[in-house]
């Protein structure tokens, strides 16, 4: 530690915090009679930091489904992914069917914005 600082400092890597020892005493009395009294190097393992084993898959049709608020967005979801070929007809009329028989909810709990965020960036 500089023993010119005055109080306590980010170090240039940002990744330490420099303090006088007597204002690291007095500012955190028990992590500094824990560090000061062992004899081994103290250490904190960082495991806050949660991260999803699973990579994200790519989306099906039903995942863009479950983000639609209305029957009238999951309708036009459908129409895109059967022109643009990702859906067969038979399924578009299956899905279709669905959503008009059983509602949205039958896809699954909604998708709010940011769930794939959420899911897989922790």
């Amino acid at each position: 530690m500089n023993k010119n600082k005055s109080r306590a400092t980010l170090s240039d890597d940002k990744l330490t915090v420099e303090y006088e020892k007597e204002e690291f005493v007095a500012s955190l009395p028990n992590l500094a009679s824990e560090m000061l009294e062992s004899n081994k190097k103290a250490t904190v393992p960082i495991s806050g930091i949660r991260q999803n084993p699973q990579k994200p898959k790519d989306p099906t049709a039903i995942d863009f489904i479950r983000r639609c608020s209305t029957n009238e967005q999951a309708i036009e979801i459908i129409d895109y992914l059967e022109n643009n070929g990702e859906i067969s007809y038979d399924q578009a009329l299956e899905f279709r069917t669905r959503l008009e028989s059983e509602g949205l909810l039958s896809f699954g709990k909604h998708k709010s914005r940011g769930f794939y965020e959420r899911e897989y960036r922790r």
